[in-house]
């Protein structure tokens, strides 16, 4: 054999054994990366109630509406308080929340945020403690993923790991895990990871708490050699279940 001929010889080896070597690593990022079920847009909430009951006289917001704290959102007028106040069981500088002029309950945003649910309208009689309306608050905005995994994937997880969000607009954002929980459905065991976007993290208004959108996670990368044996057993026996 001639030295050309053995140098085409190792140049082809050479590019085989590379093309192999990009495929396994390949084939251990693709096993390792694993995509959602399903994922939505959550937000911390906070709830806006009262100890007294009574009817609502005024309704300074709508579903959607954005908030300040400190700025009004119902008035409620209450007989019970009244009758409290009247009998002095009950001291007026002692109320967490600020009476008006006519003595109605004035109720006030606690944080900045989004008006998620109004449960009760103008007009209507709440019940003491009753959820009046239900609070996005302003920039904790996270992810709630939930991922269908393999019994050897549990030993690979790895919480540093952020989740890789995409918005419905393709804006990528990253997400860092701060709670992961198991959620079985029938035989199926789902793995919910939940993930909070940083601060200066830019999501559109549009997209509110309940928008879906899609994630996926990376796994620890397995050897190399471990991968290809997955392969192989996963052509040998297919597993039914599915990403």
């Amino acid at each position: 054999m001639g030295i050309f001929s053995r140098v085409r010889l190792l140049i082809g080896i050479i590019f085989i054994i590379g093309m192999v070597a990009a495929l396994f690593f390949y084939l251990n990022y693709s096993m390792s990366n694993i995509v959602s079920q399903s994922a939505v847009l959550e937000s911390d909430t906070y709830a806006v109630s009262t100890e007294y009951g009574g009817v609502i006289e005024k309704q300074y917001v709508e579903i959607g509406s954005k908030i300040k704290k400190g700025d009004p959102l119902f008035e409620l007028k209450s007989s019970s308080l009244a009758d409290a106040l009247r009998s002095k069981q009950v001291d007026a500088t002692a109320l967490l929340f600020s009476l008006t002029p006519t003595g109605n309950i004035l109720i006030t945003a606690n944080n900045n945020g989004t008006v998620r649910e109004i449960n009760f309208l103008t007009g209507a009689f709440v019940p003491s403690n009753g959820q009046i309306a239900l609070i996005d608050i302003a920039d904790s905005q996270y992810v709630t993923t939930r991922y269908l995994l393999r019994a050897p994937d549990y030993a690979r997880i790895n919480r540093s790991n952020p989740v890789s969000v995409t918005l419905p607009d393709n804006t990528r954002l990253e997400a860092k895990v701060f709670d992961i929980t198991l959620q079985k459905d029938g035989e199926k065991v789902y793995t919910i990871v939940k993930a909070r976007f940083d601060d200066n993290a830019k999501i559109p208004a549009t997209f509110s708490s309940g928008t879906p959108v899609s994630a996926s996670w990376q796994l620890e990368k397995s050897d190399w050699y471990q991968a290809v044996i997955d392969v192989l057993k996963g052509l040998i026996e297919p597993t039914t279940q599915s990403r």
